[in-house]
């Protein structure tokens, strides 16, 4: 963890745009705020900048890559562009905004980053971590990109559903179906006729 409240928006707002940029952003949103509303509760901090970064920076990172938003994609459909020639044509400006949103938070919030003292200061408790739920989420999420590429069919749920598979667990408390076997009869469509 960082020691002061500015280095944790750096490394939040990076983290953020970086995964939005791998994954959609939206799903990002939705798996790192339970985290956040933790982090900032447990050290007596004003989770609204924190917060405001999160979907800021997602959104941001999330224009670095074809697959970091569905604007992207079809962007990346109908031009026929590469993935690399996108990506070397957009981090650039994905870095440099989240350059500009760390800023722009500083600044407006500033009696949260002009706070004295080191952020490990204010943790009053450490929270215990559910290791078998940890488990299950770290292994969703490393399969969902075989699952997007086709080539792990552990899920017979649409890309929109399987993008915010990983989330589920933090949301619900519980994996109720990330690894569940599909049922692909229940999948097979018939011809229109």
């Amino acid at each position: 963890m960082t020691r002061n409240q500015r280095a944790f928006l750096a490394v939040e707002i990076l983290g953020a745009g970086i995964l939005s940029a791998l994954f959609l952003n939206d799903t990002i949103c939705l798996m790192f705020t339970p985290f956040l509303i933790g982090i900032t509760d447990s050290l007596k901090r004003n989770p609204l900048p924190y917060l405001i970064a999160l979907a800021t920076a997602s959104n941001v990172g999330s224009a670095a890559t074809l697959i970091g938003n569905p604007q992207n994609m079809i962007i990346g459909i109908a031009s026929g562009i590469s993935y690399l020639d996108f990506l070397l044509s957009l981090a650039p400006v994905a870095l440099l905004g989240m350059a500009v949103i760390w800023l722009v938070l500083v600044l407006l919030y500033p009696r949260e980053f002009n706070r004295g003292g080191k952020l490990l200061e204010y943790a009053d408790e450490t929270k215990a971590v559910n290791k078998p739920l940890l488990v299950k989420t770290l292994l969703v999420t490393a399969a969902l990109p075989m699952r997007r590429e086709g080539r792990l069919p552990v899920s017979c749920l649409s890309p929109g559903v399987t993008s915010l598979q990983p989330s589920l667990p933090s949301l619900t408390g519980h994996c109720w179906f990330s690894l569940r076997p599909c049922s692909w009869s229940a999948v097979r469509s018939k011809p229109a006729g």
